[in-house]
């Protein structure tokens, strides 16, 4: 038996020794993995992007009003009516010869288009997040008359005086994402909430070249929340780019809709 045994033991050393691959098959450990033709394909698709991304209101920012008292306190300080007095030739108040002041002076406004940076995460198949920071900036302008009694002859003239604002800051968005179908072309919808931060704030009136700075009550912090639809266009696995409209309370305090175009890198 223990010859046996001896004998099965010898045969299966000698055909391990003496296996040969197959004709025209080269053996596995003597496979190059470093030439042209070797490669280790995936199925796994990127999961998180990071992008450019603008945004562009496709309405007009709504005018900021100004009281005209606001106005009045301002350059009437002691010290700044004192150089207005000296550059204007004589006393003034806020008006026109045949009328006085309104409540208000009316500053329509202007969007400047907002830019940043887009990231995302899509764990779930056609379900994403997406977040991001933009810089914003809005501005806001306007005039009113200002009547001076003349010194050195008697009667009344009339300047212009002018008011402008303005408002900086970011805009932080957290946003849900779902692709519909396609893969060269993505229809997708999305929903979430923004926040806008305004980190300067500033506003002024001016006459004779004088500026004179206002207090207003722009704000600083909103949350609100947002919609949209657009269309990813992939370019390979990795690039894409988005365009889309939405609608979201913008900087100025108005919902409005928004054109938006991103750009960026998948993976």
């Amino acid at each position: 038996m223990k010859k046996s045994l001896f004998i099965h033991l010898s045969v299966g050393i000698a055909l391990m020794f003496l296996q040969r691959p197959a004709f025209g098959q080269t053996p596995w450990n003597r496979l190059e993995l470093s030439n042209s033709k070797a490669k280790i394909t995936s199925s796994r698709n990127p999961k998180h992007s990071i992008g450019f991304k603008s945004t562009l209101p496709v309405s007009h920012l709504e005018p900021q009003n100004v009281e005209s008292g606001v106005i009045q306190n301002a350059v009437f300080e002691p010290f700044v009516f004192a150089q207005l007095f000296k550059r204007l030739g004589g006393a003034f108040q806020i008006g026109s010869f045949t009328s006085q002041p309104g409540p208000f002076v009316s500053l329509p406004g202007r969007y400047l288009p907002m830019a940043g940076i887009q990231l995302g995460f899509y764990p779930f198949g056609r379900f994403g997040i997406e977040t991001g920071v933009q810089y914003f900036r809005s501005e806001w302008s306007g005039a009113f008359p200002v009547r001076v009694m003349q010194q050195d002859q008697p009667g009344y003239r009339t300047e212009q005086g002018s008011v402008s604002a303005s408002a900086s800051g970011l805009v932080l968005n957290l946003e849900t994402v779902y692709f519909l179908s396609g893969k060269m072309f993505q229809p997708f919808l999305k929903a979430g909430m923004n926040a806008q931060i305004s980190t300067h704030t500033e506003s002024a009136a001016v006459i004779e070249a004088l500026a004179v700075p206002l207090k207003t009550g722009l704000a600083n912090k909103t949350v609100s929340a947002c919609a949209g639809a657009g269309v990813r266009a992939n370019a390979g696995k990795h690039i894409f780019a988005d365009a889309g409209l939405a609608y979201r309370e913008i900087p100025g305090g108005n919902y409005s809709a928004v054109a938006e175009l991103a750009i960026g890198w998948k993976f």
